[in-house]
């Protein structure tokens, strides 16, 4: 996918979809955590058999701290409003694809409904 962005990089199709991809991801990983952490209303985090070492580092290389998961998301549509801020079409996709999530930010669906407004 982002082979296809590098090559067709004025086409805003492409910028839309890997848009909907992040999302669609973001949504499957928020997912995951609820099911690991228990949250579902079937498992208890304390039957669940975690290593506690993990618990007591403070940053680990590469891990998404809580708060954070829609960064990815965040930066997608930076550079979609970046790239075409003034495509209507475009920026009714990317309101239309960000109001699908629950997990995703209210100030970077705000942005993008100030935009195309």
């Amino acid at each position: 996918m982002l082979q296809a962005l590098k090559v067709n990089d004025q086409k805003p199709r492409f910028y839309v979809e890997y848009l909907r991809f992040e999302v669609v991801f973001l949504e499957k990983l928020m997912q995951r955590r609820k099911v690991l952490n228990g949250v579902d209303g079937q498992t208890k985090k304390s039957e669940l058999d975690f290593v506690d070492e993990d618990d007591m580092r403070d940053n680990v290389e590469g891990e998404v701290k809580s708060g954070e998961e829609s960064n990815l998301v965040r930066i997608v549509v930076n550079n979609l409003m970046e790239k075409f801020p003034e495509n209507i079409l475009v920026l009714k996709e990317v309101a239309k694809i960000l109001s699908t999530s629950v997990y995703v930010d209210k100030p970077i669906t705000a942005s993008v409904k100030d935009a195309y407004s």
